[in-house]
């Protein structure tokens, strides 16, 4: 696996807007031969660099995940 950090951007996830590194993980699709998977990942500028948000596409669909809540710890 290979990650690009492309910047920093504002996105909105649990209800408030955050700044959040973009990253773009490079992985190989499995068994050599298909198309690679576009992922795209953001995660939070604090300390605690939380991932906040992933978008990945595959050959079969689309998914989003996001986080609902955070915890305080």
């Amino acid at each position: 696996m290979d990650l690009r950090v492309d910047g920093v951007e504002r996105i909105t996830v649990a209800g408030r807007q955050v700044e959040a590194f973009r990253a773009t993980p490079r992985l190989a699709a499995s068994g050599g031969g298909g198309r690679a998977v576009a992922s795209t990942i953001w995660i939070g500028t604090d300390a605690r660099r939380v991932p906040m948000l992933l978008e990945v596409e595959t050959a079969f669909g689309a998914f989003r995940i996001q986080l609902l809540r955070e915890s305080s710890r």
